[in-house]
């Protein structure tokens, strides 16, 4: 069932497109595989794992809290290329930090050191510079530069970059492959709920929350006049989330859903009220 639609979903994605696909424990391997093969092993982004559900499940050997999403891009090298392209917006907390200011007229900044992590290892330069010895983030050219331009300050033997909150104030954040705050498969299903007050059945299993999708769309930069396709849209999740994020910064994300039908009607036939609900 997957390989086709899968096949499909690569050829319809933009050069610059990524994927989503959710899953959970057993037949993560397989698609991961399917992935690999229709998308490339190169073009393989992350394995995000999602907090689902919040509660713990007792009539299992353990409580399995999580699903999977795998995260593909249809050419990873171009989306790479622009570092800050990817990211979600930065809050007032992540500029806390920025609390130092030498009245140069660049405004408060932070520092942070240009010691080469991972060392020779990680290919990191080795030299000296302004006494001090180690591997460094940058080359020594690039190192004069930045002292000359007074971004190099040394302190207790250590070397500090300034980075000027002006600079990273437009800049969005990175975000880690725990998601414990996108929403959970229960708060889904209470909103497709509150949604039909009147039934007593539950009339799609284990919805998705828009919080999901909206973190998804937010943190690929999707924007005005972008394609969103959700071919197993289920309860509609992708096209509130949509519909959320172009209502809150008044911009037009285009939506297409597809479902395979699915006789609600028999679920329904006890209230005619309901019935007009989603005819409308």
């Amino acid at each position: 069932m997957m390989y086709p639609r899968l096949k499909l979903a690569r050829n319809l994605l933009t050069n610059d497109g990524v994927i989503f696909i959710s899953i959970d424990d057993n037949e993560v391997n397989n698609l991961k595989k399917i992935c690999d093969e229709i998308f490339g092993e190169e073009n393989f982004i992350a394995t995000i794992v999602h907090k689902s559900r919040g509660g713990i499940s007792n009539d299992k050997i353990i409580s399995e809290n999580h699903n999977y999403q795998l995260f593909y891009a249809k050419n990873k090298g171009i989306i790479h290329n622009d570092r800050f392209l990817y990211g979600i917006k930065k809050s007032e907390d992540d500029f806390k930090r920025f609390n130092k200011n030498d009245n140069d007229g660049k405004g408060q900044y932070s520092l942070n050191p240009v010691s080469g992590p991972g060392g020779a290892r990680k290919g990191n330069p080795y030299y000296e510079f302004l006494g001090v010895e180690g591997y460094w983030r940058f080359s020594k050219e690039k190192m004069e530069s930045m002292y000359n331009e007074g971004k190099i300050v040394k302190l207790n033997d250590n070397l500090y970059q300034k980075t000027y909150l002006i600079d990273l104030k437009d800049k969005v954040k990175k975000i880690s492959t725990w998601w414990d705050n996108a929403g959970t498969t229960s708060k889904g299903t209470t909103l497709v709920k509150n949604l039909f007050p009147e039934l007593n059945v539950s009339i799609f299993d284990h919805p998705k929350p828009i919080e999901l999708i909206k973190l998804m769309i937010e943190y690929c930069n999707v924007k005005e006049n972008d394609i969103i396709l959700d071919f197993f849209s289920g309860s509609g999740s992708t096209a509130h989330a949509v519909f959320d994020i172009n209502r809150e910064d008044n911009q037009n994300r285009t939506i297409i859903l597809v479902q395979i039908p699915e006789e609600l009607v028999k679920i329904l036939m006890h209230t005619n009220q309901v019935i007009l609900q989603l005819q409308k």
